[in-house]
């Protein structure tokens, strides 16, 4: 199993059994927070609106049995952010040559995530314990 590619965006969705996603505002790196928020819980600066959208590649012989995926959001103290925890089985894909990897599309919504403080932040793809990679983004003030 390896990561083909991970981005951020304002949405996407990824419908079963197709094999493919939907991604609107992708690849964005930045949170430009332009006034206080209103009714935001004591200490949040910032509440995401997006979602996590990857695509994992895996061999054939690693079908049928169950992978465990862990997100960390880690800000640049090295503080937790948040995390995401799940279980996943990939499936083979009919119709691709045996010797190509299949691809596995996931989405993870992080509308909501409430975030303390402006400055830089990470998040880190593991599957089975094994990191496979991180994307940074920022949180800036902007008045």
């Amino acid at each position: 199993m390896k990561l083909d590619w991970v981005m951020l965006s304002n949405y996407a969705e990824a419908p079963p059994n197709s094999g493919l996603l939907y991604i609107m505002g992708g690849t964005w790196d930045t949170v430009n927070v332009q006034a206080p928020l209103e009714g935001a819980p004591p200490g949040v600066v910032a509440v995401l609106n997006g979602h996590l959208v990857f695509r994992l590649l895996f061999h054939s012989t690693e079908f049928g049995s169950d992978h465990e995926l862990r997100i960390t959001i880690m800000d640049e103290d090295g503080s937790s952010a948040g995390e995401i925890k799940a279980g996943f089985r990939p499936q083979k894909q009919a119709g691709l040559p045996p010797s190509w990897d299949h691809g596995f599309n996931m989405v993870l919504p992080l509308t909501g995530l409430g975030v303390k403080k402006f400055g830089l932040y990470t998040i880190n793809v593991q599957v089975d314990g094994q990191h496979l990679s991180e994307r940074p983004f920022r949180v800036l003030k902007g008045y």
